[in-house]
Order: structure tokens, then C-alpha cells, then sequence
């Protein structure tokens, strides 16, 4: 199972940002402030934080794989995050086919390029699973994907922030912009390397 990085700490404190503000999309189910998508969820880490910070919202969690959903649910059971949904989806549905658009849509996908395999250090290329870290021949394939898909099932105003490897600001930023999303800021980690995109889909005419 994929473990965290400190880079993906990124991804929540924006969310948190975008959630404490109080979005006022239309995607919001009764009783809730808004809907939060997280794809690629993993071993549930992000999800599972944005459950206990952000109580009001609804979470829903995604993932190709029903092994990882199964530790993720038994990681929310024990940090008492019995709130957050979790679905298992297609290789290319991402959101569940019940839910028509969301507030935010967080992910952190697979961006590593299959060229970079070998420079990974042991304990990441031998032990945490290829679908979580390979993305095709530039890492950007997930992504590719996973951009035109949120920016039609965004709500006015929704945000996606997403995780991005190492030289993929530009085709991101480009990628965004492609497919109508509004880039609000690329966030750089603790090495300076632009990491975390928020990017935001116009509000209704």
C-alpha cells in the first residue's frame, strides 16, 4: 500500500482551505456543506483527515483497487472517520455514476514516468504498488485523464487540487486551462518543486 508522503500534507491543508471557506456549490447532499471526491484514495489518509476536520461535508472516497478500499476502510474505522463513503470505480470513471458533480475533488494520482523506475529508491519501487507511483511514458497519463473528467463534473465554482511530480507544472497548468478549469496557484513542497495545482472551474453565467 502506498504510504503518505509529506508532499500530499499539501493537498489537505488547501482542501481545508477550500472547505473552511464554505463553497456554496449546488452539489451538496441534504445536511451537508459540500462534496468532497477523493480520487485514488489509497490507504484513505486523505479522505480519512478531511473527514475529521471537515464533519459538515460529505466525503467519498474512489479506488480502482478493492484491496486498498478495504485497508482504508479499516483505517477510518480506527481513527473514527465513519463517515467518509467509499466506491469502487472504473480505470477511467474516477467519480461514482451516482454522484453528477462535486464540490472539490482531491487526488493524489500515479505521476512518476516509467523511464524514472530505476532511480527510485528500493523501499518505494520494490514495495508500494506500481498502479499507485507509474503513469506512462511521462507520468502524466492518470492525469490526462482525470482533468477533463473533473472539469465536467465539478460544481460552479468546485475546486480540483492535485498532487504533480517534478517538471509537470507546465503540461498541468497547460492541461488545465485546455479543458476550461481556471489554475489558481501551483504550490511548491519544501524543496521548492512545484507540487500541489488548485485549479477552479468558472462560476455558472
Amino acid at each position: 500500500m502506498l504510504i503518505p508522503r509529506p508532499e500530499t500534507e499539501g493537498i489537505v491543508e488547501e482542501a481545508l482551505r477550500s472547505g473552511s471557506s464554505g463553497s456554496s456549490g449546488s452539489a451538496g447532499s441534504a445536511g451537508s456543506d459540500q462534496l468532497i471526491v477523493d480520487v485514488g484514495t489509497g490507504s484513505g489518509c486523505i479522505a480519512i483527515t478531511l473527514a475529521l476536520e471537515l464533519p459538515h461535508a460529505r466525503i467519498v472516497a474512489t479506488d480502482i483497487s478493492a484491496a486498498a478500499l478495504e485497508i482504508a476502510k479499516a483505517n477510518a474505522a480506527a481513527l473514527g472517520a465513519s463517515t467518509v463513503e467509499f466506491a469502487e470505480i472504473g480505470r477511467d470513471e474516477f467519480l461514482p455514476s451516482n454522484i453528477a458533480c462535486a464540490n472539490l475533488i482531491v487526488s493524489n494520482p500515479p505521476y512518476i514516468a516509467e523511464k524514472d523506475r530505476a532511480s527510485l529508491s528500493r523501499d518505494v519501487r520494490d514495495f508500494e504498488p506500481a498502479a499507485a507511483l507509474f503513469a506512462g511514458d511521462d507520468g502524466l497519463d492518470v492525469i490526462r485523464r482525470l482533468v477533463p473528467v473533473a472539469a465536467k463534473r465539478l460544481a460552479s465554482d468546485g475546486q480540483l487540487i492535485l498532487e504533480i511530480g517534478a517538471g509537470q507544472a507546465d503540461a498541468v497548468s497547460d492541461l488545465v486551462e485546455r479543458n476550461g478549469l481556471i489554475l489558481r496557484t501551483i504550490r511548491p513542497d519544501l524543496q521548492g518543486i512545484p507540487r500541489i495545482v488548485v485549479a477552479r472551474r468558472p462560476s455558472a453565467s
